[in-house]
């Protein structure tokens, strides 16, 4: 997606336009998400500033930098609805950098690890032995070609199936009758799991991983597909959250108690939050209640499968209490 500036000093293309753009019309005039946000939204809106460069910084097709740009100004907006509600405070003004925002969709892979001495432990390769215990029971991380035992590829009728192996690589690889390990990097490993799959049609893929492995796997859809699909007309009237009131007499809606370090600085500080999920899908959720001073209880296990880098960049501000199972965890290090 290339963009030039021309004589008369328009832009081909702008993240910042786009940003904006989507913030209005995806969100603040979205009448599946509209009617679930505060009244006072549009004046809230108006205090979010986009920043960062035109271009694109990721070349890919999806809109990585406009959308989490326009997610962050929702959380903007609701921020200010918080500070109002709860501090009498008049809306601020946010400023939201496209290019550190794009960044957050693999912000995973960017974490770095400072222990209590000031020892920043490289995490490029995950060898985060002794901080966190080691949830990759399966290897799925292990080498490029295990990891790419999930992703998408090609079927012989030219249709694209998405394989994902629960993080166990070895189901996927004895059912297409590859061995466990191969070296190659991240361009050659897929290349060995397309000749494979090429021997298959989408059906075929969808009833080896839906009826026999038992493992996650679907046909790729056009839009139009999937909105004619079963599970696009359920959703084409679902919002991206709903709200749902839930009457206790025993215990009305109230404000968390405050703490000393309760203030709009750390507007959510003295909120307990606990946290049951897993891998990427939403503990970034409780991530971002954490980063505005809720404290934050993540409850996890040492038996399900997690990518360590998941691991790591999900302990963002957290201490990492011992467990007799996993004793090369260090509590305290973060």
């Amino acid at each position: 997606m290339k963009m030039d500036e021309n004589t008369n000093g328009s832009r081909e293309y702008s993240v910042i336009d786009e940003s904006n753009k989507l913030l209005r019309t995806g969100i603040l005039e979205n009448p599946l998400i509209a009617k679930l946000l505060p009244p006072e939204a549009e004046e809230y809106a108006r205090k979010i500033k986009f920043t960062g460069s035109h271009a694109p910084a990721i070349p890919v097709n999806w809109r990585f930098a406009e959308s989490i740009a326009a997610l962050k100004g929702l959380e903007g907006i609701m921020i200010n609805a918080l500070l109002r509600a709860k501090y009498n405070l008049d809306a601020q003004d946010i400023v939201i950098n496209t290019d550190h925002a794009q960044l957050f969709i693999i912000s995973s892979l960017l974490t770095s690890v400072i222990t209590e001495g000031q020892q920043a432990v490289d995490t490029k390769g995950f060898d985060t032995t002794g901080i966190f215990p080691n949830c990759d029971i399966h290897r799925a991380s292990a080498t490029p070609y295990r990891t790419c035992a999930s992703s998408i590829y090609k079927a012989n009728d030219r249709r694209y199936f998405y394989i994902h192996s629960d993080l166990n690589p070895e189901v996927v690889q004895d059912a297409l009758g590859m061995p466990h390990d191969a070296e190659g990097d991240f361009e050659e490993a897929p290349t060995l799991y397309q000749e494979k799959v090429l021997q298959y049609s989408s059906s075929e893929l969808d009833e080896l991983c839906a009826e026999r492995l038992r493992i996650s796997g679907t046909v790729t859809w056009t839009v139009d597909e999937y909105k004619a699909s079963e599970h696009g007309r359920a959703n084409a009237n679902v919002g991206m959250w709903g709200l749902h009131e839930h009457a206790n007499a025993s215990q009305v809606p109230c404000w968390w108690p405050p703490t000393p370090q309760t203030s709009p600085a750390r507007p959510l500080a003295g909120l307990k939050v606990v946290d049951f999920t897993r891998i990427i899908a939403a503990p970034p959720l409780t991530h971002g209640l954490a980063e505005l001073g809720a404290s934050v209880m993540r409850i996890t296990s040492p038996h399900p499968p997690t990518l360590p880098s998941h691991v790591v960049s999900l302990a963002s501000g957290y201490q990492v209490d011992e467990d007799p199972r996993t004793a090369h965890a260090q509590p305290g290090l973060l």
